[in-house]
């Protein structure tokens, strides 16, 4: 079958629609774009638990579906370019779900080069290979892995990946701070606890960020 060829759309940010090898269709940057720029507020297509459950899961529209966070079990389907956005370990675009108006709004998270493709965060437990893992970061065996933040009692049971990155390229910042019950060991060191900070520029985004928080309170990057 001959690829389709790029799809021109009506938006004023120049944003285009390609056929990318082992994705498909994804959405590309034709010039650069500010951190914080609103690309798209896509209206969505609600689903109820009982009709997804018994038709949508069975069909394509799995892999295009939005979680609606209203704790009904209903499932959203993002028109526009919202169904377009492709996965990225390292997003360069955050959504956040405004339920009362119904739609999700995609906004850049730094700043975006021309021909940049714009990926948004899919979910730890994918369901499909993922063909964005290319950095050399991740593929060279030789690149040191920091374990100074690794859980004594992270688990695999929620389905969430523990495997650690270079600590320059996650989102967040490690430190360790003094405990609550400032016990000292043995030897006369103060002991710590590992945390994780993160600074979330937009409030809307932390009911996206806590999804990946497990029920103990720790989180998995």
């Amino acid at each position: 079958m001959a690829t389709p060829k790029s799809t021109p759309h009506l938006n004023d940010l120049g944003l285009e629609i390609r056929y990318l090898d082992g994705k498909g269709r994804g959405l590309i940057a034709t010039r650069p774009i500010s951190s914080q720029t609103v690309l798209e507020i896509s209206p969505v297509l609600l689903f109820s638990k009982d009709e997804y459950e018994k038709h949508g899961k069975h069909t394509v529209l799995d892999h295009y579906t939005f979680c609606w966070p209203d704790r009904s079990g209903r499932m959203a389907l993002a028109l526009g370019l919202g169904s377009i956005f492709n996965h990225s370990s390292h997003p360069n675009v955050t959504y956040s779900i405004d339920a009362e108006a119904e739609c999700i709004r995609f906004t850049t998270s730094r700043n975006i080069l021309e021909g940049d493709e714009l990926c948004i965060f899919y979910s730890h437990n994918l369901w499909f290979e993922d063909n964005d893992v290319s950095n050399e970061s991740f593929q060279n065996p030789d690149t040191p892995i920091s374990n100074d933040v690794a859980s004594p009692d992270s688990t695999e049971d929620d389905g969430i990946s523990t495997d650690l990155f270079p600590d320059d390229l996650l989102p967040f910042e490690s430190f360790k701070y003094l405990r609550d019950d400032g016990e000292e060991l043995s030897n006369g060191v103060v002991a710590t606890v590992d945390a994780w900070v993160v600074d979330i520029p937009e409030p809307r985004e932390t009911t996206t960020l806590l999804e990946i928080h497990t029920p103990n309170g720790s989180w998995h990057a």
